[in-house]
């Protein structure tokens, strides 16, 4: 004869943590869970550089899109927001993977925690 199973008392402190770390970080970490300011404010330049490359390519291609019905100017304004927020938010990502420890970040390293830099050099 079984038995019911006891319903959870939701009152109780949870017993585990609702993250889950998939793989362990490789490098230094320098910030475990960065913020947007951290994120952005470590932005490398060639990050920004795919940004403005995304903006200027999504300008070109809702120009040319544009241009099919006589609306060149809201498609290409369009078309640099989405394709300049796609990029923004992609090499966001790239760089908080860096300031967790994820991919090579000798040059947030040098930037954040220089103590630590000139130890390992």
């Amino acid at each position: 004869m079984s038995t019911w199973p006891e319903p959870p008392n939701y009152y109780d402190a949870p017993t585990k943590s609702h993250k889950v770390i998939l793989q362990t970080a490789g490098y230094p970490v320098i910030f475990p869970e960065p913020n947007i300011s951290q994120v952005v404010g470590n932005m490398r330049v060639g990050h920004w550089t795919f940004v403005a490359g995304m903006s200027a390519l999504g300008y070109g291609l809702g120009y040319w899109k544009g241009s099919v019905t006589h609306w060149q100017k809201p498609a290409s304004t369009f078309g640099a927001i989405f394709l300049g927020q796609f990029g923004m938010l992609h090499m966001m990502q790239d760089e908080a993977y860096r300031l967790m420890g994820y991919k090579e970040n000798n040059t947030e390293l040098a930037r954040n925690m220089p103590t630590f830099a000139q130890a390992d050099a």
